[in-house]
């Protein structure tokens, strides 16, 4: 198995650990996949520090299918995302998400207590928590 891990971050670079790989980069691009492509068989990939679940399902898909095409090999794709942003996805486009191939979404969720999800501003609420992870599960 060898992992890749692609962070968001303003630091380009690039850091091994046995098989996992940690690429830090702005953004995704296709000179990054071919780079990918060209350097190893990934089986693994995990979307850290960003959440490319807050993008419009119409933007998402091109992205990944671009990583498919260069890592076809890919077995396992992860990303977390917000409460708020799985909302804006219907149970069809998560669907087609696992099609492609990300069969892992971590669910970021602060706390179920709303009086402090509203004092830290997230945005939801424990009932927006119980709604995604009933419809969604």
């Amino acid at each position: 198995m060898v992992v890749c891990e692609i962070h968001r971050t303003f630091a380009p670079s690039k850091q091994k650990k046995g098989n996992s790989y940690a690429f830090y980069r702005s953004r995704l691009s296709q000179s990054l996949l071919a780079h990918l492509a060209a350097d190893s068989d990934y089986t693994e990939l995990y979307l850290l520090s960003a959440n490319p679940l807050a993008l419009s399902f119409d933007r998402l898909m091109p992205r990944l299918e671009l990583i498919k095409k260069y890592l076809p090999e890919l077995e396992h794709m992860y990303t977390a995302t917000r409460v708020s942003d799985i909302k804006n996805k219907t149970v069809e486009q998560l669907r087609q998400l696992k099609d492609i191939g990300v069969n892992e979404i971590s669910l970021g969720v602060v706390s179920g207590d709303d009086w402090t999800l509203q004092r830290i501003n997230k945005g939801y609420t424990s009932q927006d928590i119980l709604e995604q992870c009933t419809e969604h599960s």
